[in-house]
């Protein structure tokens, strides 16, 4: 069973079998683990002044934008 697919209606965790229960209540664990540890991760990132990945700067006052991003689309 999908959470996502149960955020349109409320669930009553009483009326649900046990089985039932056990597993939501794991799906909903994960979820928020997923969010808690992603949330840790942009907080430690939005911390940072550069981040370097072999060698090369990705994020950072001395990045330079790349040939991609700095090329004009032609209009037809």
């Amino acid at each position: 069973m999908n959470v996502n697919n149960r955020r349109l209606g409320k669930i009553s965790l009483i009326d649900v079998p046990e089985s039932k229960r056990r597993q939501l209540i794991g799906e909903i664990r994960n979820i928020l683990r997923r969010r808690v540890v992603e949330d840790k991760m942009w907080r430690w990132l939005l911390e940072l002044d550069n981040l370097t990945i072999n060698g090369h700067v990705v994020f950072g006052e001395k990045r330079q934008p790349s040939r991609t991003q700095t090329r004009k689309r032609k209009k037809n």
